[in-house]
C-alpha cells in the first residue's frame, strides 16, 4: 500500500505542475505522463482487488463498466504473485518528472 500512496503522491506532484506552469507545451507533456501513470495505477489496483478476493462483477462495477468489460481488459495483467509491472517513464528515462 505504500507504493501506491507514493504512485498517487507523484501523480499529484504531477497535476500540480501541470495546473501552474505556463508553458502549455511542459503542461501538456505532465497531463500526458499523469495520465500514463494513472493507468498504470488503476491496473495496479485491479491486481489488487483480485488477489484480495474481488470478483470480476464487483471490479467492473467499480470501475463503471461490465464485469466482461473489465475481464476483457485486465485480465491479462493478472498475475500469481505480487504486482510486478514497471511504472511509465518519460521520454528521459526518469518517472514522473
Amino acid at each position: 500500500m505504500n507504493k501506491i500512496k507514493a504512485d498517487i503522491s507523484n501523480m499529484q506532484d504531477l497535476l500540480r505542475y501541470a495546473s501552474t506552469d505556463h508553458d502549455i507545451l511542459n503542461a501538456l507533456t505532465a497531463i500526458d505522463e499523469l495520465c500514463d501513470q494513472g493507468a498504470h495505477l488503476r491496473i495496479r489496483m485491479v491486481h489488487e482487488a483480485r488477489h484480495q478476493g474481488a470478483t470480476w462483477d464487483e471490479v467492473g462495477k467499480a470501475l463503471g463498466i461490465s464485469r466482461q468489460a473489465a475481464w476483457d481488459r485486465y485480465r491479462g495483467n493478472i498475475t500469481e504473485g505480487p504486482f510486478e509491472a514497471h511504472p511509465p517513464t518519460s521520454s528521459n528515462g526518469t518517472v514522473g518528472k
